[in-house]
């Protein structure tokens, strides 16, 4: 399978530029299914790595749900998981950022103290 995807990071979207990142995707599927010969496993993906709702609750961001479908929605747990492999993709990261943490916020520190000194 190929995936065509505009990721998010942030949970919090510019729904102004909907309407592009659709067209965007689009003009990339005709590009890759030309070359392929077949569009069979190509899929276009609208992610983010974050629910800003809340994990579990309903993604409602209105005018990216006017060009994206339901199908082309991956959010949080489920963008986790097929980056993953994984069913437990989402706990995998979680897991992980729960452990390490705390070096990302050493090397902020460090960072803070030499370039924020007079902060």
């Amino acid at each position: 399978m190929h995936y065509l995807i505009e990721l998010k990071i942030g949970g919090d979207l510019d729904n102004k530029k909907a309407r592009s990142e659709k067209e965007a995707l689009l003009e990339q599927y005709c590009i890759l299914t030309n070359k392929l010969g077949n569009e069979d496993n190509v899929k276009i993906l609208f992610a983010t790595a974050y629910n800003r709702y809340g994990e579990g609750q309903p993604w409602t961001q209105g005018r990216v749900r006017q060009f994206f479908a339901e199908e082309e929605l991956c959010i949080s747990r489920d963008f986790w998981n097929l980056v993953c492999k994984s069913e437990r993709g989402y706990e995998i990261v979680i897991d992980e950022y729960t452990k390490n943490a705390h070096l990302i916020n050493e090397a902020l520190d460090k960072i803070k103290n030499v370039y924020l000194l007079d902060a």
